[in-house]
């Protein structure tokens, strides 16, 4: 039995031309292109006192790799996961404020032109989450979420 609706949606055909910045990284000459409003929606809830350290580090690597195309995303995947590889997130962070400084104006654009303000990083939390840096949650962990006392969290 079909139900009658009066809600019906479709996406727009538009072609967005997101901005994009080279970079080098530790040899190998990439080009990063500005993610999706949603991946920046993910990144501001990543700041919220309450997040998990998990939500954080998900936020900032989702921002990371979805940025890139499919090569060069494998490749920091491969080097964040090899144990003999000696690439760590702190040295990653600069980038990820480097990227998030260039593309912030762009999104903001872009959320005043859809309404949707929330979505764009303002100027005071342009800077990746860093897990070791942050204060504990003043209110309990989520279910099932695990927590990590703050010495602990950068390891």
């Amino acid at each position: 039995m079909a139900k009658d609706t009066d809600l019906v949606y479709e996406t727009t055909e538009r072609v967005r031309v997101r901005p994009e910045k080279t970079f080098v990284f530790d040899g190998r000459e990439i080009t990063a292109t500005c993610p999706k409003q949603a991946v920046w929606a993910d990144l501001l809830a990543a700041e919220d006192e309450d997040a998990t350290d998990s939500e954080v580090f998900r936020a900032v690597r989702t921002f990371l790799l979805t940025s890139l195309d499919d090569d060069d995303s494998q490749w920091f995947r491969r080097r964040l996961r090899d144990r003999r590889d000696s690439l760590e997130y702190d040295d990653i962070a600069p980038l990820l404020h480097d990227l998030i400084e260039i593309w912030a104006p762009y999104m903001e654009e872009q959320a005043l032109e859809v309404g949707t303000e929330d979505v764009a990083v303002p100027a005071d939390r342009r800077r990746p989450a860093n897990p070791a840096k942050r204060t504990p949650a003043k209110t309990p962990p989520k279910r099932g979420a695990a927590r990590r006392s703050p010495a602990r969290r950068a390891t």
